[in-house]
């Protein structure tokens, strides 16, 4: 809703920054208490309710097509995630991770690890990858692809990218099941909104302070 989440040098939390950091949250927790798109007593994984025909739709990353595609019976179909109103800001989340060789490797185990990294990042090993997982290719090289944008499960993918941006997280872990536990305290325990809100954003914040102190560099 227009509130820029963290600071340039992602040191800072500003989810409250303005009111529609609260509109923003407010709506998210509709989602789940007001319009009851979940259920917080359903026992199955998301993406085994998908597959049984016991959810009408999931929001998962590009990596879940291939067990969609070996454990759905169903006809289902891709789509990019919509905005909250039509012609609105257009951002979308995006999650990769990187693969890098340890500090103080040397010798006979550096070059076998960046040999390994070559292979990893090789495009016939990118497109074996999509192929296998589902999960694209990082190469630039692929993204005029035709095979991949104009493909009717992979192609939204990709054109969700446009408008994607990846979180600077710090600890991941941590920053999630904080998450968790504080909109618990919503659908649980009934706690105000706005309280919540609050506390999560001073938690989150306590969290990146921790790190960059320990990160000074």
């Amino acid at each position: 809703m227009g509130v820029t989440p963290y600071s340039e040098d992602n040191r800072k939390v500003q989810w409250n920054a303005a009111p529609a950091g609260l509109e923003a949250f407010k709506y998210w927790i509709d989602m789940f208490d007001t319009f009851k798109i979940g259920d917080q007593n359903f026992n199955q994984g998301y993406e085994t309710a998908f597959q049984a025909g016991k959810a009408g739709m999931i929001i998962d990353g590009s990596f879940a097509i291939e067990t969609t595609k070996k454990s759905t019976n169903a006809d289902w179909g891709v789509a990019t995630i919509p905005t909250k109103e039509e012609g609105g800001l257009e951002s979308n989340f995006g999650s990769y991770w990187v693969h890098g060789i340890a500090k103080g490797v040397t010798g006979k185990k550096l070059e076998a690890s960046e040999k390994f990294l070559k292979f990893l990042t090789s495009e016939e090993t990118q497109k074996y990858w999509l192929s296998a997982v589902g999960e694209l290719p990082a190469a630039a090289s692929f993204a005029d692809d035709q095979s991949i944008i104009g493909d009717p499960i992979y192609g939204p993918f990709v054109k969700g990218l446009n408008a994607a941006h990846a979180t600077y997280f710090v600890n991941e872990k941590d920053e999630r099941q904080l998450i968790i536990d504080q909109t618990n305290e919503i659908f649980l325990n009934h706690a105000p909104v706005d309280k919540v809100f609050n506390d999560l954003v001073g938690k989150q914040q306590a969290i990146r302070d921790e790190y960059f102190k320990q990160h000074n560099n």
